[in-house]
């Protein structure tokens, strides 16, 4: 428009008219199912100032079809003519796999709503929702967190309520509901705690497996069916709490435990059966009654065992304790007199009692810690802080008899696939420990482990009765010294070290044939049997090695320190 186009030209000019389409919000953006297997599909509409829209439009989902149990999120596109979504918007979908009484929630509902005295089944595979979810309908620790009093239960059937299938005579229901033979191990629920996500339980974790058979002898209380598995890529605390794996927990995760007690599946796979295992403890020519008394013990029952069912880092701070559960069957005795039966039994490997009895490795000072890992099929035990030994036991009944075997006077096995390392403080010894082939034991650079009990460090040529009592090809036991060590009890055995390690030897010190009983036991009429192994494979005195395999005979009274790879 020109008003003087005589005078003025005119001057051309384009105006951009922008139509912004109306926001509108979605009329339901939560989805809720109970998980039966099947796929549901997901649909709304939308609402312009809380009106139904009925002009023409389209809504396109990511994903529009759901049947994990879990909370999941989509994202929602819509097409129109003069409406649109907010960049970003999201559906939820809540498919609902835990069941708390006779409902059913996702996990961290059910973490919500239970009460004290309470079990949250986790009876089909599911997952805490990732971060992304969380921060939107689970903002709260509440939806996380194990309450005092409730059970969360990864039940390894149906009808289990436990996790495990406990001890029982022949004619009881445990026994009968025991596999006869070790069978196929079948993953049965997984429940998977993603990355960034903590779950605290301040009451009780259980992950179920069925494990253990009726047959006795050779591998006890291996997974023997269905078991439960925690994929674990965040972290669980535990504060005065209770954990219980019979399955596995597997992943990148870290476990914390506070004033808490964890309890780990024990697979014992050098089991030779109640009868050999009598024989080995207690000794030859002891006559088994109902009251007998082992004074004189001569050798722990087995070697060769299995605690991995927790495969990543765990952490127990003073006031923790950690335990292994086994179950061990024993076979009809006396034409059948005495009846067969599964025993129960807790080792305590890692405590914070004062008794000795309470474990083989005791914390002590307030900053006291125990780190058990699992990296290449290894199991590795850390130990920070100040920290003393004892022992533990399993009780056995062989024909008439209990036998509580511990191992207070006998050499308790490291077995060959452990790698202990005192990290720091200091570790005071009084008991008997073999190190078996293949295992190994550092103190690091600042640490020390103060040995007034007995120790022999076994080499790659010891033979057991057979393999199943201890497998062979593991190669010799590694002793290293970064540290300090101070014998004053009986050490036999090769010292290694890669750094500036330190070795005082006491003058009372025992270092020349230091001898580890082995052999084959037996139980026949009553009566025990034991027959020792060539003992020259464990008969062992203290040998210094040099980095170029260059060997240092010890003497008592005296200080080795470790320089330029050899000791002086």
């Amino acid at each position: 428009y020109n008003m003087d186009s005589e005078n003025y030209e005119d001057f051309a000019t384009t105006v951009t008219l922008v139509l912004q389409k109306a926001t509108v919000t979605l009329a339901q953006n939560l989805f809720e199912f109970n998980f039966d297997g099947a796929s549901y599909e997901i649909s709304t509409t939308v609402k312009y100032n809380n009106i139904e829209v009925t002009e023409p439009y389209t809504l396109t989902f990511e994903k529009n079809m759901f049947s994990d149990a879990g909370t999941h999120r989509t994202l929602v596109t819509m097409q129109a003519d003069n409406y649109d979504l907010p960049k970003n918007t999201y559906v939820y979908v809540k498919v609902k796999g835990v069941k708390v009484g006779n409902n059913y929630y996702t996990i961290e509902d059910a973490l919500d709503v239970a009460a004290s005295g309470q079990t949250i089944f986790v009876l089909n595979d599911t997952a805490f929702a990732t971060q992304e979810i969380a921060g939107v309908l689970y903002n709260d620790v509440k939806f996380k967190t194990v309450k005092t009093g409730v059970t969360l239960l990864l039940p390894f059937n149906e009808n289990d309520t436990v996790g495990h299938i406990g001890a029982g005579g022949k004619r009881s229901a445990n026994y009968k509901a025991t596999a006869a033979l070790t069978g196929i191990a079948k993953l049965y629920k997984t429940l998977v705690i993603p990355e960034g996500i903590e779950v605290i339980v301040n009451g009780k974790l259980i992950v179920g497996a069925q494990t253990g058979k009726i047959d006795a002898g050779g591998v006890q209380n291996a997974v023997s069916g269905n078991y439960c598995e925690i994929s674990l890529g965040g972290t669980i605390t535990l504060n005065n709490a209770t954990l219980e794996v019979y399955g596995y927990i597997k992943g990148n995760g870290e476990i914390t435990a506070n004033n808490t007690t964890v309890i780990e599946n024990l697979c014992i796979t050098g089991w030779l059966g109640g009868s050999e295992s009598a024989g080995r403890y207690i000794g030859d020519g002891k006559l088994l009654t109902s009251s007998t008394n082992v004074n004189n013990p001569v050798q722990f029952p087995f070697s060769h065992y299995e605690l991995r069912s927790v495969q990543l880092s765990i952490t127990l701070h003073k006031g923790s304790k950690h335990q292994g559960y086994a179950k061990i069957a024993t076979g009809d005795s006396l034409g059948g007199l005495i009846a067969a039966q599964i025993n129960e039994a807790w080792l305590t490997f890692v405590s914070s009692d004062s008794n000795e009895s309470s474990g083989l490795v005791r914390m002590k000072s307030s900053d006291a810690k125990v780190v058990k890992t699992f990296k290449g099929g290894r199991v590795g035990i850390e130990t920070y802080g100040s920290m003393e030994d004892g022992y533990t036991s399993v009780s056995l009944k062989v024909a008439t008899t209990t036998i509580s075997m511990t191992s207070e006077k006998v050499f308790f096995p490291i077995c060959g696939k452990t790698d202990i390392v005192i990290k720091s403080g200091t570790f005071t010894q009084k008991n008997k420990y073999k190190l078996m082939p293949g295992s190994t034991l550092t103190i690091e650079n600042g640490a020390t482990l103060n040995q007034n009990g007995s120790i022999v460090v076994y080499t790659g040529d010891f033979k057991d009765v057979t393999d199943t009592h201890y497998p062979s090809g593991l190669g010799d036991a590694k002793f290293t010294v970064d540290g300090t060590l101070n014998i004053n009890g009986a050490f036999g055995g090769k010292v290694l070290s890669t750094t500036a390690g330190k070795v005082v030897v006491g003058a009372n010190a025992t270092i020349t044939d230091v001898y580890s009983p082995e052999g084959k036991g037996g139980v026949s009429k009553l009566t025990t049997s034991y027959t020792p192994l060539d003992k020259t494979m464990t008969t062992k005195s203290l040998v210094f090695v040099n980095a170029n395999n260059s060997t240092v005979a010890a003497e008592t009274d005296r200080t080795y320190n470790y320089n330029n790879g050899t000791w002086q």
